[in-house]
């Protein structure tokens, strides 16, 4: 079964460039458990981010380290540890530029102005769920032979997503959100997105191809369709509030605020997760590390951030075919 599994993933993996063989990682066993153990770890560490909260950082490493580090993207373990090692380091002291510190005693910020809690909150959305996501799909519509292997990688796809496969057949509540599984930042952001606007009703459509792709499991072409459609959407989703937090930066022209830095920390976030998203057009990454890794170097106290901070939310919304007044 092993030898199986290691040559699937060879196949898989050799349709991607060795960059992106990186950012990826494999996921060989059926078992699902990881997953949910993991959304588990990552809910206790988002709820623990805060300057007061109950558990120390020692502790939150020791967490990350034993149930979200094996699970994560190869290209940001390390990373996603040390800002996470480092986020309490300075909350005795008053932030100002070039210092990291507390401000409005309750934003801890880096010496950047970068609220790392927001950042790695939603950079972990990023190298466990749109990753963990990516991978299914790469291996559903390239690797998958068999009715079997379709139904295995959807499966682990739409658990990466949603939380639980389960929760595709869980109705909307009488606000019209789909339910949330514990520590599951991505459907929020999903009935967020799909509440008004260019992309009003996105989550039902999700929904709709991932349901579809169930339907069409023996139909290779047609289930290949339905992913396309769901990965595009998804992406959509991770792509627009990415912009709608870094189109914030405007607002730092009238002086530094800690509350927008904080905001704008999330579209960070956002921002740095696109490294893990995938172009089928181009069969490549959207962003590579380097390029995802500049939005951790933003300087939010500087002059020129806004311009920059624009220019970046322009680029990214362009790439994913919509435009910053979009999400206004």
């Amino acid at each position: 079964m092993k030898k199986v599994i290691v040559f699937l993933s060879l196949i898989i993996f050799s349709t991607l460039s060795c960059t992106d063989k990186d950012l990826l990682i494999p996921q060989p066993e059926q078992d699902l458990t990881h997953i949910y153990n993991t959304f588990k770890a990552i809910k206790i560490i988002r709820d623990n981010l805060g300057k007061d909260s109950e558990k120390s950082t020692d502790e939150l490493l020791a967490l990350y380290n034993k149930e979200i580090k094996p699970n994560v993207a190869r290209a940001v373990k390390e990373n996603l540890a040390s800002f996470i090692e480092h986020m309490k380091d300075s909350v005795d002291q008053t932030a100002v530029r070039g210092k990291a510190g507390l401000l409005e005693g309750r934003y801890m910020l880096d010496a950047n102005g970068i609220d790392l809690s927001q950042f790695v909150s939603h950079g972990l959305m990023g190298a466990f769920q749109l990753n963990g996501f990516t991978v299914a799909f790469v291996e559903a519509v390239m690797g998958a032979r068999t009715k079997k292997a379709r139904k295995d990688a959807l499966d682990k796809g739409v658990t990466y997503l949603l939380g639980d496969v389960s929760y595709l057949e869980k109705g909307k509540d009488v606000e019209g959100k789909y339910p949330v599984y514990d520590g599951n930042l991505f459907v929020v952001y999903m009935n967020e997105v799909s509440a008004a606007g260019k992309y009003k009703g996105i989550a039902d459509r999700i929904y709709a191809a991932l349901k579809d792709a169930y339907a069409k499991i023996e139909d290779r072409k047609g289930f290949r369709e339905e992913m396309e459609r769901a990965y595009r959407m998804v992406l959509k989703v991770v792509a627009f509030k990415g912009v709608y937090y870094l189109s914030m930066g405007e607002k730092l022209n009238n002086g530094f605020s800690a509350q927008i830095a904080s905001e704008i920390s999330k579209g960070l976030g956002f921002a740095y997760s696109l490294q893990f998203a995938y172009n089928m057009r181009k069969h490549e990454k959207y962003l590579n590390f380097d390029q995802a890794r500049e939005f951790v170097g933003i300087d939010l106290w500087s002059n020129d951030t806004p311009q920059i901070l624009t220019e970046k939310a322009s680029t990214i919304a362009k790439t994913f075919g919509f435009s910053v007044s979009d999400v206004q």
